[in-house]
Order: C-alpha cells, then structure tokens, then sequence
C-alpha cells in the first residue's frame, strides 16, 4: 500500500510540475517570435538610439498611453517623451517578464511586467502591448502601462 502511495504522489507530481507553468511561462513558437519583438524594442530603449527606435517596426498611426499621461499619443511625442526620459534618467538596465501572449490570427496581445534601472531611479511596472503581423514581422500597434510606483494620471 505504502508502494502504490509513493508511486501515485510521484506520478502526480511529474503531471503538476513536470510540464506546467509553475518556473515560469511556456511559450510556443509564434509567442517566441512576438516575445522577440518586445525585447528588441526594450533593448533599443536601453540603448538610447533615438533614431534606431524611431525606425523600430511599428505601424503607422501607433499610439502609447503611459500612466504619467492623460490620454495616448502617437509615435512623434512618444520620441519627444523619450529624449526627455533619457536626459534625466537613462535606462541602463532591465527586465522583463511575460505574463502572457495572447495571439488571435495576426494580432498579439503581449502582458508582461518590467524594471528597468536609470541613471537615476529604478521604476517597475506593468504593460500591454499590441502587435500586429504584416510582411513576416510583429509590428507594435499599441500598448498601455502603468507604474506600480505610482498611480495613474487621470482626468
């Protein structure tokens, strides 16, 4: 009895551990693509390239709306928002982690929570971004985050 016990605990553990999400999200190929994505436009951040990101694929029309802002805006002002953030407070280092990556036929919903260490501060939060599929890329459509360190802005 003592065997059969052992063994059942054993199986159990292998079909609740051995292939779950428990250490951390499971992605398929097309989510690795997607996931890809984000982390290069995050690296480009952390660059500082202005330029590289201004040309990083995105859709004509992309809109962003941080929790500092109290509506979203185009790819212009976020250039604009950028150069400002790099003046006071460059990013040197981040991290990202994928909550999920929900994909529907060409469109990705990307929910992941970041850190990214500055030249002067250290903020964490939480974003969703929106990915488009068009001639064999993930190209950003939209996103919105959201300090945790502060509350969002509103009207």
């Amino acid at each position: 009895m003592k065997k059969v016990f052992i063994i059942s605990l054993f199986i159990c553990g292998f079909f609740l551990l051995g292939d779950s999400d428990v250490f951390g999200l499971k992605l398929n190929e097309t989510q690795k693509e997607v996931w890809a994505a984000v982390e290069a436009g995050w690296e480009l951040i952390k660059q500082g390239d202005l330029e590289a990101i201004s040309a990083h694929d995105s859709v004509e029309g992309s809109l962003s709306w941080w929790s500092s802002r109290s509506e979203p805006f185009e790819k212009e002002d976020m250039m604009l928002q950028y150069r400002r953030w790099f003046n006071f407070n460059k990013p040197v280092s981040y991290e990202l982690t994928p909550l999920n990556i929900h994909i529907v036929g060409n469109f990705a919903n990307v929910f992941f929570l970041y850190t990214w260490r500055g030249t002067g501060s250290i903020e964490s939060g939480r974003q969703m971004n929106t990915y488009v599929k068009q001639d064999d890329q993930w190209k950003f459509l939209g996103g919105m985050g959201c300090s945790c360190n502060k509350l969002p802005y509103c009207k």
